[in-house]
């Protein structure tokens, strides 16, 4: 199966887990999904792009830009709905599952991403996640993403690439999304991976005198 054909595949996949998930009886008083619905309809009626609140009393306790996606898509619908408000968490879960299969593609083989992408799928929380309105996919999406492309600009080192300043575009998304544990999360895992790699390259050199 060529590449196209596997990507398309995830998707499908993903989709189908997705569809029926969100066919599901409305689970949108569960885990502050109304809250986040609340804010949307803030977003869209009263303009409150920035500060919006839950009923024009308590502010919103999270960045605005899963509100402003929410928002979007629910003026393109023509209303705010269940499905309007959950589908940014739906599409950054199809991200989330592209950017799996390219990494594993990148490090192991084309199997392996097909793989690891049916597995993400197949995981229940991961599921429930992305099909929830709340700003942990998105956010998951994000840190992915900019991990991937760190792991490119690393394959690239000693050039010049976009790769370096896009990492930082989607942090900056990330903490708009969620705060900066969208910064914190990718730059320890960055500082690990470059210690350890580090601490290997220096191994392999000192093996042939040891």
């Amino acid at each position: 199966m060529d590449r196209s054909k596997t990507i398309a595949l995830l998707f499908v996949c993903y989709g189908l887990v997705a569809f029926f998930r969100l066919m599901a009886p409305s689970d949108i008083d569960v885990r502050d999904q109304a809250k986040q619905g609340l804010y949307v309809l803030d977003v869209v009626q009263k303009g409150s792009f920035f500060l919006p609140t839950e009923r024009g009393s308590k502010p919103a306790t999270k960045p605005p830009l899963y509100n402003w996606a929410a928002a979007a898509v629910s003026l393109a619908w023509g209303k705010v709905t269940d499905l309007t408000i959950k589908l940014p968490a739906v599409l950054s879960g199809l991200g989330v599952v592209l950017v799996t299969f390219l990494v594993s593609e990148m490090l192991f083989s084309k199997e392996v991403g097909l793989f690891a992408g049916l597995v993400l799928i197949l995981n229940y929380h991961f599921t429930n996640l992305s099909c929830t309105a709340r700003t942990d996919m998105m956010l998951c999406l994000f840190i992915s993403l900019s991990l991937y492309l760190f792991l490119l600009a690393y394959r690239e080192r000693g050039e010049k690439s976009t790769y370096n300043t896009l990492i930082f575009v989607f942090m900056g998304l990330g903490s708009i999304t969620k705060g900066p544990v969208a910064f914190l999360i990718p730059v320890f895992v960055i500082l690990v991976f470059l210690f350890f790699m580090k601490l290997w390259i220096c191994c392999r050199n000192a093996l042939p005198i040891l």
